[in-house]
């Protein structure tokens, strides 16, 4: 933990009752760093420690305005009063750096101490995080804080970092079901790529793949931010793809994906579409030999948890070959 973290970590405590919307992200982003969340961790549990009460002589009596600044912070927030740099003020000559210095002293102190801490970060609005993985060939499951749920299909990964005041998540990866729990005050926020989306309480679907992402929304409404702003509801889709996103045609849609239950259902796909989704589930590499191939489209329902079998029948069906080289399976005509 070194004196630049501990200074940005005293810095964003300081300002925790004032922060604005774009403000509050940016300091929920910047707590992702596990460096930056401990600082603050430790920044919290310092600054209301009996320990530097003491140090700080803060005993001494505040000025009029101060006192009027600290009751009204205590009565907004409704909380007891936690100290800020600013209310230590002996004239304020130098105080940030005495307020530095005597943290890292204190900080010092107190990692030599037991740590009986849970994950979550120690700050005024506690953050919980967790990243939420699905390794290649299988799926997977996870409730969230909140009572969202999410569902991962094979080789994804979610990022979550949820407060009292936002719920966030960066979609790094692979395919999720969200069934987000309802929080008018909370609004869900995903980073998927070049596109944001943010929900109230909801289900949808995000297929993220390098070259495209699809948004299917199973119930409620959806905003999205891509090279515009669009709002989905019930059966419709979003695709985005080259950085250009396109409103689909609605569509009637089953209660669940597919590969919830382990399908993979495709209607006039690229190949290489196709390819894309049975490589979650498929650990060797799998190319496609020519561009012909790439476009070759594709229709049926295939099972995913076979995908290696899903692949040598649709080859068989359209006349082409798989090859089992020793690093990689490639299909060619």
């Amino acid at each position: 933990m070194n004196k630049h973290t501990i200074e940005q970590a005293a810095d964003w405590f300081d300002q925790q009752d004032s922060l604005n919307a774009e403000q509050t992200v940016e300091f929920e982003r910047w707590l992702t760093t596990p460096k930056n969340a401990e600082a603050y961790r430790k920044i919290s549990q310092l600054m209301q420690s009996a320990e530097l009460t003491a140090a700080m002589n803060v005993s001494q009596k505040p000025s009029t305005d101060d006192k009027n600044a600290v009751r009204n912070k205590s009565q907004n927030n409704h909380k007891a009063h936690t100290f800020s740099f600013y209310q230590f003020n002996p004239t304020n000559i130098a105080a940030s750096l005495f307020c530095i210095a005597l943290i890292s002293a204190f900080l010092l102190f107190l990692q030599n101490k037991p740590d009986d801490s849970s994950p979550l970060v120690a700050a005024p609005h506690a953050v919980y995080q967790q990243q939420i993985q699905a390794p290649v060939g299988a799926r997977s499951s996870q409730v969230l804080q909140d009572g969202t749920q999410v569902h991962l299909n094979a080789n994804s990964q979610l990022n979550v970092q949820q407060t009292s005041t936002s719920r966030y998540a960066l979609m790094e990866q692979g395919q999720i079901y969200f069934d987000v729990a309802k929080d008018k005050n909370r609004p869900f926020v995903i980073d998927v790529g070049d596109m944001q989306i943010r929900v109230l309480g909801t289900s949808f679907d995000v297929d993220h793949t390098n070259a495209r992402t699809l948004v299917t929304v199973y119930e409620g409404r959806v905003q999205i931010n891509a090279d515009d702003v669009f709002t989905l509801t019930k059966g419709e889709q979003l695709l985005l793809e080259n950085g250009q996103a396109s409103r689909l045609p609605s569509k009637q849609l089953p209660m669940l994906p597919a590969w919830r239950g382990g399908w993979l259902e495709v209607e006039q796909q690229p190949l290489q579409d196709v390819v894309a989704h049975m490589q979650r589930y498929i650990e060797q590499p799998v190319e496609i030999a020519s561009q012909e191939l790439l476009d070759r489209k594709i229709s049926g329902r295939f099972p995913l948890d076979k995908a290696e079998q899903s692949l040598a029948l649709i080859a068989s069906a359209h006349q082409f070959t798989v090859i089992y080289e020793a690093d990689k399976i490639l299909l060619s005509n």
